[in-house]
């Protein structure tokens, strides 16, 4: 497996970094045992992966333990042509983990933490309110997290299973039934909104 980023990462880099989500305090001489490499050879190349942006070695919280249970994800829908500086209001405030431009029936979608539904409240009515250009606000509250998990390992490996399934598919020609999925898939693509933050029109 090779990464088709301009660092050029390899199987081992991609070992390293399982390792260090696992244990971001294991020590380089350890993995270096595990992965029966010199030592230098681990500190160096994960020296490479910080310096280029690849990873960052930072202690992930648990949110109810540290007193913030209300877990939300919203959607917004805004004045297309205030887009950037919506996100950028809305990336400023304090309870969101990550704000991010998107397709489809929202132009803005975040997550975001609170210790009460009446801190959940005052989010919406008073700090999203207050941004011009905010049109509507979706909520759905998290009931119970399934997974929240950051193995690159798996999920390198999928999109290089998809990747040869995709070579395979384009390989053959697609009749019937397949054909049909293609071509209804093509036009709810074509209906969709542009992002905020895309170079496309300003959408419906």
């Amino acid at each position: 497996m090779v990464s088709d980023s301009g660092l050029g990462l390899d199987d081992t880099d991609i070992q390293i970094i399982g390792l260090l989500q696992e244990d971001g305090r294991r020590s380089t001489s350890g993995m270096a045992r595990q992965l029966s490499l010199p030592e230098s050879t681990v500190r160096r190349r994960i020296d490479r992966l910080l310096a280029g942006g690849v990873i960052k070695i930072v202690a992930a919280a648990n949110s109810e333990k540290l007193g913030l249970p209300v877990h939300v994800v919203m959607g917004l829908s805004v004045d297309i042509a205030r887009g950037r500086e919506v996100i950028q209001a809305i990336a400023g405030l304090d309870e969101t983990r990550w704000v991010a431009a998107t397709t489809g029936p929202y132009d803005i979608m975040l997550e975001a933490y609170f210790r009460t539904m009446r801190h959940l409240h005052a989010f919406i009515t008073v700090e999203l309110a207050a941004i011009p250009g905010v049109e509507r606000v979706e909520s759905a509250i998290v009931l119970d997290l399934a997974k929240h998990a950051y193995d690159w390992r798996q999920l390198m490996a999928a999109a290089d299973r998809n990747g040869r399934e995709d070579r395979d598919s384009d390989a053959a020609p697609l009749v019937g039934a397949d054909a049909g999925l293609r071509d209804g898939a093509m036009g709810r693509r074509d209906r969709s909104r542009s992002p905020v933050m895309g170079q496309g029109g300003a959408g419906p």
